[in-house]
């Protein structure tokens, strides 16, 4: 069984999807398939558990974006964020 989650992260099972969300997910489910095709073995480790592709780009957007060194700037600067995040929020 397949489910969503709401704006604010509520499970809506797939039996109560409306046409939108029906597909949204089949969008979801194309992009979760051929974006590994994309990628490096490592950047498919960093993705592989996300629930949606809205979280795998948030995570892989930092080091695609700008020159060799603005990548690597930013990727060290979002993992701290994301690390102190986490503690923050108890890994929400």
């Amino acid at each position: 069984m397949s489910s969503l989650l709401d704006s604010s992260r509520n499970l809506i099972l797939e039996e109560s999807w409306n046409e939108e969300q029906k597909a949204l997910y089949q969008l979801n489910v194309k992009a979760r398939h051929i974006l590994p095709y994309t990628l490096s073995k490592t950047e498919i480790c960093k993705i592989y558990a996300m629930f949606n592709t809205k979280e795998m780009w948030r995570m892989l957007a930092p080091s695609h974006e700008g020159s060799n060194e603005i990548k690597r700037n930013k990727l060290t600067t979002y993992l701290a964020e994301d690390s102190i995040r986490d503690v923050y929020h108890g890994g929400e």
